[in-house]
């Protein structure tokens, strides 16, 4: 199938991620889940704080030189006072730093969810355009067009469907992009979406055949190359 591309809409993207077939982690169980280590983490520093107690003293003697031996040093103990419960409050601490990490993270992620995905279904937030395998028409190789001439990622087309548009699209992969850069693009279940790689950008290109075709490409080789594997098993045939 050869494929007419003057632009009709326009949209550059910086991708780091996408959604995959089967149904993944929602933003609100990935904030859940940080929450609820939070939560673990409160409990912790909780308990180490309560065995902590400013007031408690302990001394130590702090011994330097040996002695009772003509000629060698005299030793000296010096008396140090500690807190023996000093260490739980450390733990407490601790703790308590993590626990105020997870509640940032929890954060980040319903914020970026709110901005991105606002005028996005759930159903959208939580599968990609390319979770609908069934609707993509062609999946091409890009390569560079100066040399030295090496692989640049895919070009994926998909066939029109009922209340798609350009803009629409490009509004379904910023969601994406915002819910699973959030996560680290820590997405297991993803692995075979091309857009779940790091270091990849795409186009969303309207043809006048009513198609729309998301270029996906890399600067490094290896990332294009894995980007050309994924989107061609994306094919039903």
């Amino acid at each position: 199938m050869r494929l007419m591309m003057p632009m009709i809409g326009y949209v550059a993207l910086t991708l780091t991620a996408c959604a995959g077939a089967p149904p993944p982690q929602t933003i609100d169980d990935a904030a859940a889940k940080s929450d609820q280590a939070a939560a673990k983490n409160d409990q912790h520093a909780g308990a180490q704080a309560a065995k902590y107690d400013p007031a408690a003293r302990q001394d130590r003697g702090k011994c330097v030189g040996r002695g009772g031996r003509e000629g060698a040093e005299i030793e000296v103990c010096w008396s140090s006072v500690v807190n023996p419960t000093a260490d739980h409050l450390k733990k407490a601490q601790r703790y308590q730093k993590l626990a105020e990490a997870q509640r940032a993270v929890s954060q980040k992620l319903r914020d970026a969810e709110g901005g991105a995905c606002s005028d996005v279904s759930e159903l959208d937030r939580d599968m990609s355009p390319f979770s609908h395998p069934e609707d993509i028409e062609a999946v091409a190789a890009l390569q560079t067009t100066v040399p030295p001439v090496r692989p640049e990622g895919a070009l994926i087309t998909f066939r029109a469907t009922a209340g798609m548009t350009g803009p629409r699209l490009e509004r379904l992969i910023t969601c994406q992009l915002s819910r699973n850069a959030c996560m680290d693009n820590n997405t297991p279940d993803m692995a075979y979406c091309p857009l779940v790689l790091k270091d990849v950008r795409a186009n969303v290109t309207t043809t006048p055949g009513g198609l729309f075709a998301v270029a996906i490409r890399s600067d490094n080789p290896a990332i294009a190359q894995e980007v050309l594997k994924r989107a061609q098993a994306l094919v039903i045939h």
